[in-house]
């Protein structure tokens, strides 16, 4: 479903941004082309290809089925490791929006 979701809405970034609100589906066929500096929280699930992400001083590999939860802002770089036509890299995405505590009397 991911995967013919983005095939007809993805721009030419690679970026199919879903009905639902911070869900986007991420599409790449070439490795190394799409990189992103992540800036704010987030949940990724990989669910085809591989990439790598950089956060802080350390680095992780990541293929389908696993995810990533990004909670702080912590320097943060994504790249797509493992895609091509045949199996393009496809990612499900879901970036939460940061909001204020309130207060409870």
């Amino acid at each position: 479903m991911a995967f013919r979701f983005a095939e007809s809405n993805a721009d030419h970034n690679g970026i199919a941004r879903t009905p639902i609100p911070g869900v986007t589906v991420v599409r790449e066929t070439v490795p190394g082309a799409m990189q992103f500096a992540i800036n704010r929280p987030l949940v990724a699930l990989v669910l085809q290809g591989r990439k790598r992400v950089v956060m802080g001083d350390q680095t992780f590999e990541f293929g389908a089925g696993e995810s990533l939860l990004i909670t702080t802002d912590v320097p943060t770089v994504s790249e797509i490791t493992t895609a091509n036509a045949a199996a393009p890299y496809l990612s499900l995405i879901h970036i939460s929006e940061p909001t204020r505590p309130e207060r409870i009397s």
